[in-house]
């Protein structure tokens, strides 16, 4: 790591750092639990490493009983290495003493892969959450000091996990991923109708994950490979482009009516909308942005104004439609009133 600023360590003979081992060394030899005393050689712990040792307090989420060399009074993670002093070593050795009924509730030997600092665990309590620096903000509202500790002005950063990259996987056939995507479907489907509180009948409607898979392949078929929304080729590999299961509406179950294959961008995007939200959403984007330009404003009110005159004459059509069934009707009935009077007549 790049150190860019000075850090100074608080002296040991300082007068806030007097105040605060002293005031932790009481507590802890007045404990009255395991879980006190540990509780108290972790906060005074923390503020040691903040304000000398140059350490942010978080960076010890990563400390284990395997981290530390006693011989030499050395912390060393892959992250970072620190030597301690007399007093860094006594305080730790006391956490340590008093970690095992803490974290476990009954004594073992600490193992190598122990954390020190980042277990929280007491008896009878299933889980205690404190985050590291709420530790240390304890000591400093405790003993009044300021919150602007040393380890504030470390300006460099530990380092990142990088997350590993996942292999881009092509399945070997279409089938292959259908045949994925189907088994899923029909292992979760119900539990997350019954999750919103919906009836679970009919959650699946093929007689088993091959028939269905025989349905999809005549699907894709039918539509070329291309998703129905997007228009993209439905992939085999793990992209977005990747054949998924979309159900149009999601208070239902996977059902062939129920079921579009489509892009898996696509579908994230869907999520639990319906087909009608998400072109609403689309055309309010679309608008949105268009409306910025001038000449795509003005393109916009012209659409509109089809829409509208299209609309008037869709109105009209259907009026002399039904005007026109109206007559025919009449007619049929005199025809047929023309029949009858000739038949009486012929008897």
């Amino acid at each position: 790591m790049i150190r860019r600023l000075r850090y100074n360590p608080i002296s040991t003979s300082d007068p806030e750092y007097i105040r605060v081992f002293n005031g932790q060394m009481d507590l802890y030899r007045n404990a009255l639990t395991v879980h006190q005393k540990y509780m108290a050689m972790k906060q005074l712990f923390l503020y040691m490493v903040s304000e000398r040792f140059e350490l942010k307090p978080i960076w010890l989420d990563i400390l284990q009983y395997k981290h530390i060399d006693w011989a030499n009074g050395v912390i060393s993670t892959p992250e970072y290495t620190r030597e301690l002093d007399a007093d860094g070593i006594t305080v730790l050795k006391q956490l340590c003493e008093n970690i095992q009924t803490t974290i476990y509730g009954k004594e073992p030997a600490l193992c190598d892969d122990t954390y020190l600092i980042r277990s929280q665990r007491s008896p009878g309590v299933k889980a205690l959450s404190i985050p590291l620096w709420s530790a240390v903000a304890d000591i400093c509202n405790k003993y009044g000091i300021s919150t602007e500790l040393r380890s504030k002005r470390i300006d460099y950063h530990r380092p990142g996990r990088s997350k590993a990259k996942k292999d881009v996987f092509e399945y070997d056939s279409y089938e292959q991923i259908l045949h994925k995507k189907f088994n899923t479907a029909k292992k979760n489907i119900k539990a997350r109708l019954k999750n919103k509180g919906l009836p679970t009948h009919d959650s699946f409607g093929w007689e088993s994950v091959d028939h269905a898979v025989q349905w999809g392949m005549e699907l894709l078929e039918q539509m070329d490979y291309r998703c129905p929304r997007t228009h993209n080729r439905l992939s085999k590999i793990s992209n977005k482009y990747q054949v998924s299961l979309d159900r149009v509406d999601s208070d239902l179950g996977y059902t062939p009516d129920n079921v579009e294959l489509v892009t898996l961008e696509y579908n994230r995007f869907k999520m639990d909308k319906t087909t009608h939200q998400v072109f609403s959403l689309c055309e309010r984007i679309l608008r949105t942005n268009m409306t910025n330009n001038s000449k795509h404003k003005s393109l916009i009110n012209q659409f509109d104004n089809s829409i509208a005159e299209l609309e008037m004459l869709k109105n009209s059509f259907n009026k002399q439609l039904d005007h026109y069934k109206n007559k025919l009707e009449e007619n049929s009935l005199i025809v047929q009133r023309d029949v009858i009077d000739n038949y009486v007549i012929d008897i």
